[in-house]
């Protein structure tokens, strides 16, 4: 399965020459010449990586960086600027994304291009979700779960960038459902028992996500697999989100009731 580049830039003659750079090199190149035209283009073609000029014409490159790291699917996907301008001039996409690569737009060669674009697509590979301190609730059951998740997760990332196997991803995917609504069951259960305040709240939020992982899980046993870089995105996001968030505000309830 080749790797999709979109080039973002408006000046035809930069344009083609990064064209012509990465040609025969067994990427598939998608084109936009405006901020606009790459924002569609991401929603549309869900590319594995940006190349992207800042002096866009109408809407600017910095904006379309600014409102993709914005959006949770796309959060993680690598972008590397390509600019007259010097890096110092942009230094607050950095605050952004730490990971951002920036190359004066006059001193690239083939050999700097594809060196950084294949770091970025193999460090893309290894973007798996680790368990930290920070994850953890403070109830060892309840962790253990969290672990098991993640683990699933993680296998259907590697799944995705190592071999693109459909039967494997949704397979791993069917397997993450699954896992997850037997999970939210656990909770549940616990928190009607302890009499937890939040439990409705919570419960509601267990639902909106089981809406959503069945929709996407639905799309790829019907064969969408473009798909497949915005489940796990959505999934990398919303679980460490509502871990470290949503599930730590019943660790006292659970706790004194002997959990």
């Amino acid at each position: 399965m080749a790797r999709k580049i979109l080039i973002v830039e408006d000046e035809k003659h930069f344009h083609d020459l990064y064209k012509e750079m990465l040609e025969g090199k067994g990427y598939d190149i998608l084109s936009a010449y405006d901020g606009d035209e790459a924002m569609e283009k991401v929603e549309q073609k869900k590319p594995d990586l940006i190349i992207m000029d800042i002096k866009l014409d109408l809407v600017k490159g910095d904006t379309v960086f600014q409102y993709l790291k914005g959006i949770p699917e796309y959060a993680n996907l690598p972008v590397i600027i390509v600019s007259a301008f010097s890096q110092r001039d942009y230094k607050s996409l950095e605050d952004i994304d730490p990971k951002v690569v920036y190359i004066e737009k006059y001193k690239l060669t083939e050999e700097i291009l594809l060196e950084e674009l294949e770091k970025k697509l193999k460090n893309k590979i290894s973007e798996v979700l680790e368990w930290e301190d920070k994850f953890s609730v403070g109830i060892s059951m309840i962790d253990e779960e969290h672990k098991k998740i993640i683990g699933l997760l993680n296998k259907a990332i590697c799944v995705k960038e190592q071999n693109g196997n459909p039967e494997e991803l949704r397979e791993v995917l069917r397997e993450i459902t699954n896992y997850v609504l037997t999970h939210f069951k656990t909770e549940e259960s616990y928190m009607k028992e302890f009499n937890y305040p939040e439990y409705k709240d919570h419960k509601e939020e267990h639902r909106i996500f089981s809406n959503e992982t069945t929709a996407y899980k639905d799309k790829v046993i019907k064969g969408d697999y473009q798909i497949a870089n915005e489940i796990i995105e959505y999934l990398k996001w919303w679980l460490v989100n509502h871990i470290q968030v949503t599930d730590k505000k019943y660790t006292d309830c659970f706790k004194r009731n002997g959990l």
